[in-house]
């Protein structure tokens, strides 16, 4: 098969760059930010109207370093636009980009993982994306194999700023919870390969997981509040319509994943029927938000 990229065009600390989103973080963001200062040569955090102190504590640390440019907004305009900004500023300067977590930690090798994927021989379709897997605790890999894969977090994965005239941006509409999947789905319509590296190279969670022992099961549910429930289940309907005649089996299975988290609401949380009343009108929403974005 024809390789698709060449070696000349593999990440290194001189080419790419990243984009943390950031909201009333902890000291794990600086902690993570001494990870991020090795692997990139330009890092912008673009801070979704942070509490004071809490800003306060990212530009003390930040000061002292210049490869680091704080964005700052007076409101919290969720995901998808704060990712947004970052690309606008990086885009016409760097080969890649890179999106994280601000309480996301990648490995020091994040970028022999992503060349393993670049070198590839195997590849059929032009890169749209490359992203990795994770777990809450960071491990060191020395080998990588990846897949295609039609679900991959934004946070840990990796554009060419040279597709995002092709691709478009991230969808500001969905605000928070499914921005990921979406911008997955469109790269793969467009005809652009998004890969997985198998391996769980990124320090991530996912919600506040809680886990509880029934009928000898360990059954665990991300613990979400009722506000993220909403935005899960308004794009994932969004997201459900406008995908289902390209993607069928894909969306089928999101949406058996859906199903499942719901019983585990009413399994293992507290404040259930609070939950259960936002993803019921997170999907109402969606309903009609689906007839004015298709």
């Amino acid at each position: 098969m024809k390789k698709i990229l060449n070696l000349n065009n593999t990440v290194h600390y001189k080419n790419c760059s990243c984009v943390i989103v950031s909201f009333n973080p902890d000291e794990t963001l600086i902690d993570n930010l001494r990870i991020h200062l090795i692997l990139f040569n330009k890092i912008i955090i673009f801070d979704n109207n942070s509490d004071y102190s809490k800003l306060k504590l990212i530009e003390s640390f930040c000061k002292d370093y210049t490869q680091i440019q704080i964005l700052k907004s007076n409101k919290n305009h969720g995901i998808g636009y704060a990712l947004n900004r970052g690309i606008e500023k990086l885009k016409n300067s760097n080969d890649w980009i890179c999106f994280f977590d601000q309480d996301s930690c990648p490995p020091k090798n994040l970028f022999d993982a992503y060349n393993s994927v670049i070198s590839s021989k195997d590849l059929t379709k032009k890169i749209g994306l490359i992203g990795v897997g994770f777990s809450q605790k960071l491990e060191y890999f020395s080998s990588f194999n990846f897949k295609n894969s039609l679900s991959i977090i934004t946070s840990g994965s990796l554009i060419s700023s040279k597709n995002i005239s092709k691709t478009g941006f991230f969808n500001e509409i969905f605000f928070i919870d499914s921005v990921d999947f979406e911008f997955n789905l469109r790269l793969a319509k467009l005809g652009f390969g998004t890969y997985l590296i198998e391996q769980k190279l990124l320090q991530h969670n996912l919600g506040n997981e809680i886990c509880v022992k029934l009928f000898g099961l360990n059954i665990c549910s991300t613990n979400h509040n009722e506000i993220r429930r909403f935005y899960m289940s308004r794009n994932h309907i969004v997201i459900s319509l406008k995908y289902l005649n390209s993607f069928p089996f894909w969306v089928l299975k999101k949406n058996i994943y859906y199903l499942e988290s719901l019983l585990k609401i009413i399994l293992v949380e507290k404040n259930r029927t609070a939950k259960l009343k936002s993803c019921f009108k997170g999907l109402i929403s969606g309903l009609k938000l689906h007839k004015k974005i298709i």
